[in-house]
């Protein structure tokens, strides 16, 4: 579950046109298994052992990023 909170300035300002975005990635903190690497490759008769030298690709922690994109727009 992500989260996304976006302003763009429109004022009269110098700065207008500029966009602040803010990013709540992974709320939920989970850390689940999104994929295998198997250690041992496949054969045509087994085509997947368990195995301790197997890499799980789990999914990121929590994470906040905040993005600015400036934008400049002298007076006219």
């Amino acid at each position: 579950m992500n989260v996304f909170l976006n302003y763009t300035i429109k004022n009269s300002s110098y700065l207008r046109g500029t966009k602040i975005q803010l990013a709540f990635n992974n709320l939920a903190d989970s850390h689940n298994i999104v994929g295998v690497t198997p250690a041992l490759a496949a054969t045509a008769t087994t085509p997947y052992v368990q195995n301790p030298g197997d890499l799980l690709n789990l999914l990121p922690g929590r994470s906040i990023t905040i993005t600015i994109t400036g934008g400049y727009a002298p007076k006219r």
